[in-house]
């Protein structure tokens, strides 16, 4: 009842969701969680693969800009240094005239990006291996002769091992799962 006496209708709105907008939303949620979930945990899982694709890229870039330098044989034109968490592309002399080579152990800048050859591996995978050089004919060499032998490198993390290989003569890259 109202001042006046007599009944009417209380004309204001409840607010609230209703049981259909919050089954709705929590749909919503739960896609997105298990969309996200699925993607966190296949990152983690493979970036010991994309981490040693990466290294075979590096070290093919680093053979062709090997190719493209004006180095007199039987010297070293670039060289892969490797170390237990990184590898970078660097000048195993000083070369004076070539603008990727000016000092020995400077590490090159790629001509195509203006960045530095250099990675730092991530999610504690560990890098094992030794220098590799290329001669000016992409070549790997160690000490001015060509390779007898492929180069292995051994990416390692988790439970997972990855090896980049280096054909010796073709310096021709494959990368495998163990």
């Amino acid at each position: 009842m109202d001042s006046s006496g007599t009944l009417s209708r209380h004309s204001g709105c409840t607010r609230g969701f209703t049981l259909l907008e919050l089954i709705a939303v929590m749909m919503i949620i739960g896609i997105l969680s298990a969309a996200f979930s699925t993607r966190w945990q296949s990152e983690a899982a493979y970036t010991i693969a994309a981490q040693a694709d990466l290294l075979a890229r590096h070290v093919r870039h680093t053979q062709l800009l090997a190719m493209s330098m004006n180095v007199p044989l039987p010297q070293s034109a670039l060289r892969v240094s490797v170390t237990a968490n990184s590898y970078s592309t660097l000048c195993p002399s000083s070369t004076g005239a070539n603008t990727l080579c000016v000092n020995a152990a400077d590490v090159v800048r790629d001509p195509a990006g203006n960045r530095l050859l250099s990675e730092t591996l991530d999610y504690n995978v560990a890098l094992a291996g030794s220098n590799l050089d290329f001669d000016a004919w992409g070549r790997p060499v160690s000490g001015g002769s060509v390779l007898s032998a492929a180069r292995t490198f051994t990416l390692t993390g988790g439970d997972k091992t990855f090896t980049v290989t280096v054909s010796p003569i073709t310096g021709f890259v494959t990368v495998t799962s163990l």
